[in-house]
């Protein structure tokens, strides 16, 4: 696929996936918001948990179906992107021809999706779901599983048959039991050695299920991701999902989770659960092709057999490269160190699609039970200017950066110390300690804080940008006729951060800067749009520079501001806004044709310039609280 498309491709999957992080998983929306228990409408048990594992590697899905109008909703239909989200016509014949029918069935399948939701009134009906969407995706072993409850499992096999016609493919099909199972293979047509590993869309008359199948699965584990057996131990008989939703205060139609406990007993061979026993067929037959491989290009060398080379050889001798984690003293110390850090957990906090804007609020959390790491680990955390996490703000984009400096430093050694001042009997660990005890990294991470002693953050905002992107001639900057930013520097000693930097640019004076925040003008290396030039001022603890009306009231606003720590990192976008000017480089890109492969259709720039039409602001924070370090999202669409 060409250069263009590939960036075509790129924008659409975040497209994607910031509507879709809301609209495909589930949510609450019972306002009662009732944590008690896993139950349907009907008081009786969800079934469909019953195929999940108890060992699942993660779990995504909820406690309850949600309205099929919802999801709808979340993915913006009225904006007209839709109707360009079609990937297979974007697919050059030679394209189609190379790839594995797998990869031309998962395009197709999307962009099936996509048409479909395009009429929201007929969908539900043409995806077989029914008025609710039932669905969850989790793990048999390493296998990722997605099962979806069918009220109509003809309009379904319906949708998959015209996915396969879209692009010629033909699957594999057999029965197990009452499923048709179709696969679809991701070698490469001709490949000399096949993988064997495909690509498995299943049908019954109550569930579809999507997933892959390879070597790598016994028959029973086989038998279990299409759902013909059970679980022999299943999500339906744990309270994990409740647990989360009380701890968290999550909306219970919608929890998710990666357990972290299972991850480390697969790699440890602790327990011997389906992980593991994946983990060491796929070892099992790399060493076997390994070795294969090496008699091979022994025999065409003319070379004769070694039986010493090959009792040397650690491929022959089928070593297991976890060997060295899997004895009884790792096996110990590497499930402690897990215990502080069980799993990480995610849902959404609030929801509100009543009103406008819609107002959505996720979390994901990687939880601690060590309070004291968390209390010493928070110390870390600096400022960011409210403003840059302000929803209402809608900056075009803006990242901050809050962190303690000073208090970085401390906060590693002393974690290196408690690491190391424990006593292991593993082997694994204790070389781990050695190497740190050795390291020494306290002089060096002194030298490195008190080059920035005092600062606590670094922001930026564009708050509003104008002018012609057409960056289609090499070498061509983007033609800004306006633009209204700020960058700010929170420091606890400005003035000495100004030396410093001073200090670190031999012959440069250091800036002198008013203590009452008179601005003054900073020269630029570049033109300036409009002959405007850069205002750098000190307010209070925080040294801004900055353009436009907009930012001098935003960096007025901050004189008063004392340095309070609140979080590590944040992220604020005006979708619109910031797909306006990625759609302006796409209007100025070439047409595509045989000549300009790095070109674009016509479809693709109407897909970027209808996905410029979305009134949606994104928030994102990443912060460390008393429980874990927590990712927060918050979105709010028109």
């Amino acid at each position: 696929m060409s250069q263009s498309r590939a960036f075509v491709g790129i924008i659409i999957v975040i497209a994607v996936a910031l509507v879709g992080y809301v609209g495909y998983f589930k949510i609450d929306w019972n306002k009662s918001g009732s944590t008690e228990t896993a139950q349907t409408d009907s008081g009786q048990s969800r079934n469909i948990l019953s195929y999940v594992p108890a060992d699942t590697l993660f779990f995504i899905g909820g406690l309850e179906p949600i309205p099929f109008q919802h999801a709808i909703d979340m993915i913006a239909p009225g904006s007209g992107w839709l109707k360009h989200a079609d990937w297979s016509q974007q697919l050059t014949d030679e394209e189609k021809a190379n790839m594995p029918p797998a990869g031309r069935m998962i395009t197709s399948l999307l962009s099936e999706y996509m048409h479909i939701m395009q009429d929201p009134t007929t969908a539900a009906s043409k995806l077989g779901t029914g008025d609710k969407i039932d669905s969850v995706a989790y793990t048999v072993g390493f296998i990722p599983v997605m099962r979806i409850k069918l009220a109509d499992a003809t309009a379904f096999n319906k949708l998959i048959d015209q996915a396969e016609a879209n692009v010629n493919t033909t699957p594999k099909k057999q029965t197990i039991g009452d499923i048709i199972l179709r696969s679809y293979s991701f070698d490469k047509p001709g490949a000399d050695n096949p993988s064997e590993t495909n690509l498995v869309i299943g049908t019954s008359e109550q569930y579809a299920v999507i997933s892959i199948s390879s070597k790598l699965e016994s028959e029973q584990a086989h038998k279990v991701i299409v759902g013909s057996n059970k679980p022999a131990q299943s999500l339906a008989n744990l309270t994990v999902l409740q647990d989360i939703i009380e701890k968290h205060n999550f909306l219970p139609a919608y929890v998710g989770y990666v357990n972290h406990r299972e991850i480390m007993k697969g790699l440890t061979g602790e327990g011997n659960n389906e992980f593991g026993r994946m983990l060491d067929t796929a070892i099992a037959m790399a060493e076997e092709a390994s070795a294969k491989a090496a008699a091979n290009q022994a025999n065409k060398e003319g070379q004769p057999p070694n039986p010493a080379a090959e009792s040397s050889n650690p491929a022959v001798k089928n070593e297991n490269p976890l060997d060295a984690i899997r004895t009884a003293d790792c096996r110990k110390e590497l499930m402690l160190i897990v215990e502080s850090w069980p799993q990480t957990v995610m849902g959404y906090t609030k929801m509100d699609l009543d009103n406008k804007p819609k107002l959505m609020q996720a979390r994901m959390l990687v939880e601690s039970t060590d309070t004291v790491f968390m209390q010493d680990m928070q110390k870390i955390r600096g400022f960011i200017p409210a403003t840059l996490k302000d929803v209402g703000q809608k900056p075009v984009f803006a990242f901050g950066l809050g962190l303690n400096v000073d208090a970085l430093a401390p906060f590693i050694i002393k974690a290196i110390q408690d690491f190391t001042s424990k006593e292991y009997k593993c082997e694994v660990l204790a070389e781990t300690k050695m190497s740190l005890l050795q390291s020494n990294p306290a002089m060096a991470l002194g030298m490195m804080s008190g080059m920035v002693a005092g600062l606590q953050g670094i922001s930026a905002m564009v708050l509003d940008v104008d002018g012609n992107f057409d960056i289609s001639q090499q070498g061509t900057p983007p033609d800004i006729k306006n633009i209204d930013a700020i960058i700010t520097v929170s420091s606890a000693n400005p003035q000495q951060l100004l030396m410093m930097i001073a200090n670190m640019q031999p012959g440069v004076p250091p800036v002198q800067l008013p203590p009452d925040g008179t601005p003054i003008d900073f020269p630029a290396p570049i033109a300036m749009p409009n002959g405007e030039t850069i205002k750098l001022a000190l307010k209070g603890s925080h040294i801004v520079a900055y353009m436009g009306t907009k930012s001098a009231q935003l960096a007025n606003s901050l004189s008063q501001i004392e340095l309070q720590p609140n979080g590590l990192f944040a992220f604020n976008m005006d979708f619109g806004k910031y797909m306006k000017m990625i759609a302006n480089m796409a209007e100025n890109a070439p047409q595509a044709d045989a000549t300009k492969p790095t070109a674009m259709t016509d479809q693709e720039k109407q897909m970027i310039k209808a996905l410029s039409n979305m009134n949606m602001q994104i928030v994102e924070s990443f912060d460390i609280d008393p429980n874990g370090v927590a990712f927060d999202v918050q979105m709010t669409m028109e």
